[in-house]
């Protein structure tokens, strides 16, 4: 079955509410200064009709498939959607690859074995994919990014942000100022700026973290897992290290040296750089701890 061509519009009003729906192919979504929403590009070979409707500030873009409906030779949707730059937007699909760029506003975008590719997005943002990779450029705002068996890279975000991985891995160089991360085995890589508060956990996996400064708090717990901590300049900060069973800590920022328990194998650390200012807090279990300048 040949795929069918469409290029549809409707005129909007400010900040509209837009429900995307496409299960399968290639979206990619820009932003222009019209209160206008137009959707071109092929339709999915399965498709039962495709919907552009509104009621009242609410807008419906559907590529509607079968309820079941075996594809797998058959090509998706390959759509290009312009939309209003400031919006409220909720996007949906399966195996479907979603571009999206230069929005502002409140955007959540879920897929299931599909890549996410953001750029420059503001306001808060979701992006969630179960078995797809997340790629992001200059993110502002509140920032969400889940991945449960693919990779996130994030590049330049600001403001707040929030990784959660469940067997991924995650590179992200990053400005923002509160930052929390959950990886579950997957190895952390983060290159940050000027950090004002840090939380990053990870199971079975290694982190890796340089820090040009830190003006709050550092929380790091990892469970089998090693960490390396660089910072650009030694930070003013009181340092606690609790070493669990098998945890270890190698101190390279002063002579301090960890202590040793008596009746376990465990090491811990209590010390201050500078006044103190900044709360740095490490525990481990099984792991062993880098702290270096």
């Amino acid at each position: 079955m040949a795929q069918e061509s469409i290029d549809e519009s409707i005129s909007v009003s400010e900040s509209p509410k837009v429900k995307l729906k496409v299960e399968r192919g290639q979206v990619t979504i820009k932003s222009w200064d019209k209160l206008e929403i137009q959707v071109k590009g092929e339709l999915d070979e399965l498709s039962e009709g495709f919907i552009l409707v509104q009621q009242g500030n609410q807008v419906m873009i559907e590529d509607q498939l079968p309820r079941k409906y075996n594809g797998s030779n058959s090509d998706g949707s390959d759509l290009t959607i312009f939309l209003p730059r400031q919006l409220k937007l909720s996007a949906e699909g399966v195996s479907t690859d979603f571009e999206v760029e230069s929005l502002e506003g409140k955007i959540s975008i879920d897929t299931v074995s599909g890549q996410l590719d953001a750029k420059e997005l503001s306001g808060k943002t979701q992006l969630a994919t179960v078995s797809g990779d997340i790629r992001s450029y200059q993110l502002n705002g509140k920032v969400r990014l889940e991945s449960v068996s693919g990779s996130i890279h994030d590049r330049e975000s600001t403001g707040e942000v929030h990784y959660r991985l469940v067997s991924g891995d995650l590179k992200a160089q990053s400005a923002a100022k509160r930052i929390e991360a959950e990886l579950v085995s997957g190895e952390l890589e983060l290159v940050l700026d000027k950090v004002k508060d840090l939380d990053a956990k990870s199971v079975s996996g290694d982190m890796e973290i340089s820090l040009n400064q830190l003006e709050s708090s550092l929380r790091l717990n990892t469970v089998s897992g090693d960490m390396d901590v660089t910072f650009a300049t030694l930070p003013d900060a009181q340092i606690d290290f609790d070493g669990g069973p098998s945890g270890r800590i190698r101190n390279q920022l002063t002579e301090d040296k960890p202590k040793k328990s008596k009746y376990t194998s465990s090491q811990s650390l209590r010390f201050a750089v500078g006044s103190g200012e900044a709360d740095i807090r490490i525990n481990t279990i099984s792991g062993t701890v880098k702290l270096q300048k």
